[in-house]
């Protein structure tokens, strides 16, 4: 983060190879030369990077988890529930490019890198500075949305989502057969004070 001007506290390191991570940005934007990167946003567990592509024009996300989050992040399930919910419900979620959920990788730390997510945020938005007709549109998104992810899925399972094993996902696999998925549990063990 120092690279960026962020002077890191002790809770928001990670480690990332960041030269390999801009690597990884020109590869996955087919582009001869490195992406420049940038802090998109920093959270409670996770730091969001911007790697910008410009002789293709593209800008990817890439998150990353702190260290001390790494135990709470799954990148495999959550690549799992972005992919199920944009080819199996439709709803207007980043396409995710790649993830890996171990920490022994180029990168060396978990991430999971994806398009850019389009569109503004909720937070973001003054409802008071738009007409009506916008806030209506708005209200009619979110409607859109929320009766997308209110579909009927064929998990019968509660927990996670992940890749049902028969269907580990290879290659440029679409994915978009909800069959290919499964829930797992949500907690592989209690935490404290429940153990």
């Amino acid at each position: 983060l120092k690279r960026f001007g962020i002077t890191p506290s002790m809770d928001h390191t990670t480690d990332a190879d960041i030269d390999a991570l801009a690597a990884a940005g020109s590869i996955l934007t087919e582009s001869s030369v490195p992406c420049e990167l940038s802090v998109a946003e920093i959270g409670q567990r996770t730091i969001m990077y911007s790697l910008k592509c410009k002789h293709t024009d593209r800008e990817l996300w890439a998150r990353i988890p702190f260290m001390k989050a790494w135990r709470f992040f799954d990148t495999r399930n959550l690549a799992a529930t972005m992919i199920l919910a944009r080819n199996c419900l439709g709803m207007p979620v980043p396409e995710v490019l790649a993830w890996n959920n171990c920490p022994d990788n180029l990168l060396q730390v978990p991430y999971l890198i994806m398009e850019k997510p389009s569109g503004i945020r909720l937070r973001d938005l003054d409802l008071a500075q738009k007409s009506d007709a916008e806030v209506l549109a708005l209200y009619d998104d979110i409607a859109r949305v929320h009766a997308l992810s209110s579909q009927p899925l064929s998990l019968t399972d509660i927990g996670c989502v992940d890749f049902d094993s028969s269907s580990e996902p290879r290659g440029d696999a679409k994915l978009s057969d909800p069959a290919k998925y499964s829930a797992i549990p949500y907690l592989s063990s209690p935490s404290p004070p429940f153990r």
